[in-house]
């Protein structure tokens, strides 16, 4: 049973549950040849990204009801306030009303029993709550009077001022302590004195649009909405309330999923091709020679310099070319169309130069380059990152460990545990890597020191890879 309530509750088990849906779908097509799940991926990704929306949709709306009663309680006090103050408190008033009631519509009705309903007729589990629209739409502040492009950056800034009035006025009558009254009235402050110094900051001007859209679209879009929503974020994100909490948990878990969902969906967007063809060129020969030899009519010759990239002067007796060098036949790298062909190996874990095991041999040279893919080239590619000294690339200062730094340093056991530390940091900063399982060093002889660890690929079904690096003082 879900250790969650609520709203934000009901969101995880509809997304828990097609988590599970999907899940058994990836590993079949990961460990045979059944075709990958991509409509179902699509689905799944759709549902955890629209319930993450969903559930900032409903604190926005629990947040801006909460906030409307407050600002009506404030109302009902005997506050000292000059007309442009008070127009300035009756419009926010009016605002967050209606984006109480407009913001409430939003999270859709959601029933966990239903889920695997949904999901196998191809429909998301979690509809689109349309939080986005909404926003562009919302109008539910009257502008300042004589607002135009010139002064809204001033007429925001004399908004967050008003607000400052106001809680000037209730600590006033109040006195203190402060009271919640005063609390809604600094918390409203900070919110719009916020979205003015950002628009203060602006330094292409006002909304370039400003004239084609009403003044009152243009105070709505640039300040009364971002003011309320802000505020609004205020009290979700408190982190002493058990509902801010377990939403904040629910939302990061669900992207970490959404991002890793992305990933494989781009993989098996990835367009296949046929298999490409070369052939060398000869001492001395034209393209009329090559196209002869290779494609059985010379005069192909253009196809071969258009599919190569080659501009005039072309290979030929008055331009030596090098026996070997190879060029590709016109028409073998066409791209192939049809479904998505899964392919997360190459995609994800990628493809880079075989240059040999770590610790080993560079394989010798075969007339080509060799190349390695998926998770060996991850094993490979982390082993080399944990022997290169940090910040050893100019262009990458973040690349490498600490390891090959401390080595020949470090000469107890109890030091060791430093190392293997190091080795972890290395690990998680490669973007393929989601997790490390587990991570650990060994001193040897001679002052060198052996790494050991466990990682979790990045990617559904992704399976953990192990990584092995022996790392020694230099010579």
């Amino acid at each position: 049973m879900s250790i969650y309530f609520a709203y934000p509750g009901t969101v995880w088990a509809v997304c828990w549950q097609a988590m599970n849906w999907l899940a058994p779908q990836i590993e079949a097509a990961l460990n045979s040849s059944v075709s990958p799940p991509y409509a179902a991926t699509v689905q799944v990704y759709a549902t955890l990204l629209n319930g993450v929306t969903a559930i900032d949709a409903w604190q926005a709306a629990q947040a801006t009801a909460n906030e409307e009663q407050n600002l009506l309680n404030v109302e009902t006090l005997s506050l000292s306030l000059d007309p442009t103050t008070q127009s300035y408190f009756n419009a926010r008033i009016a605002a967050v009303t209606a984006a109480a009631t407009g913001l409430a519509l939003l999270p859709p009705a959601l029933n966990p029993v239903t889920t695997l309903t949904l999901l196998n007729n191809g429909s998301v589990a979690i509809p689109d709550p349309g939080y986005i629209p909404w926003c562009m739409t919302f109008s539910g502040e009257t502008p300042p009077a004589g607002l135009s492009a010139t002064n809204l950056v001033a007429d925001a800034q004399a908004a967050a001022t008003a607000w400052m009035t106001v809680a000037n006025a209730i600590l006033t009558l109040q006195g203190g302590p402060v009271s919640q009254a005063y609390d809604t009235a600094q918390r409203m402050y900070r919110a719009s004195n916020q979205i003015a110094t950002f628009m203060n900051d602006w330094t292409s001007g006002p909304p370039a649009n400003f004239g084609i859209i009403s003044a009152q679209a243009a105070w709505n879009a640039s300040v009364a909405l971002p003011s309320i929503l802000l505020d609004a974020s205020e009290l979700t994100s408190a982190p002493y309330t058990a509902i801010n909490q377990q939403s904040g948990v629910i939302c990061n878990t669900l992207l970490t999923v959404v991002a890793q969902l992305g990933s494989y969906i781009m993989a098996l967007n990835q367009p296949t091709a046929s298999n490409i063809a070369t052939a060398p060129l000869m001492q001395s020969d034209s393209l009329q020679d090559f196209s002869a030899r290779n494609t059985g009519n010379f005069e192909n010759w253009p196809a071969v310099a258009q599919t190569n990239g080659l501009l005039p002067p072309y290979p030929g007796a008055s331009v030596q070319t090098a026996s070997g060098q190879t060029l590709l036949l016109p028409g073998s790298a066409v791209p192939v169309s049809g479904a998505p062909v899964l392919s997360y190996a190459n995609n994800v874990l990628g493809v880079d130069y075989d240059m040999g095991p770590v610790n080993g041999v560079m394989p010798a040279w075969a007339g080509d380059y060799n190349l390695i893919a998926g998770y060996p080239n991850l094993q490979r590619a982390l082993g080399r990152r944990l022997q290169t000294p940090l910040a050893a690339f100019i262009y990458d200062s973040t690349y490498g460990s600490r390891i090959p730094l401390e080595v020949g340093a470090v000469q107890t056991t109890a030091e060791a545990a430093r190392l293997a530390q190091f080795g972890e940091g290395a690990l998680i900063a490669d973007p393929r890597v989601g997790s490390v399982i587990a991570a650990a060093a060994e001193l040897l002889p001679a002052f060198g020191a052996s790494f050991s660890g466990v990682v979790q690929p990045i990617g559904p079904g992704a399976i953990p890879v192990g990584v092995l690096s022996t790392i020694v003082p230099a010579t």
